[in-house]
């Protein structure tokens, strides 16, 4: 038995984990997605950062991995910048780095 308790029990083979076992085991945050080895995983799965999930949000609250809305100050889905742009959200107005996060492009629609 491997010692992330691993054992495929018809061959009584011990394998190193993998993303394609359908097993939750080694850094995988769900069954074969997530973390840093595997590919990201559908909403609805478990999560611990948004990297974990396929559209990039991460619900903080129940830890599961949630579809990408126009609110979610992240530019995900086909947004221009966060929360803006693409055939979903608003139009955006003028795109400017948001004010301490320097990686987030945010929608400024100036009064």
């Amino acid at each position: 038995m491997n010692l992330d308790g691993t054992l495929i029990a018809r061959s009584k083979v011990c394998v190193d984990p993998a993303c394609t076992d359908g097993l939750l085991n080694s850094s995988e945050t769900d069954v074969d997605c997530g973390g840093p080895d595997c590919a990201p995983c559908s909403v609805g799965a478990t999560c611990s950062v948004g990297t974990d999930c396929s559209e990039d949000v991460c619900d903080a609250t129940t830890n599961t991995c949630a579809a990408a809305t126009c609110t979610d100050l992240i530019m995900n889905g086909d947004e221009s910048a966060a929360d803006c742009g693409g055939t979903t959200c608003p139009a955006c107005g003028v795109i400017k780095r948001a004010p301490g996060f320097p990686e987030l492009l945010r929608c400024w629609h100036p009064p």
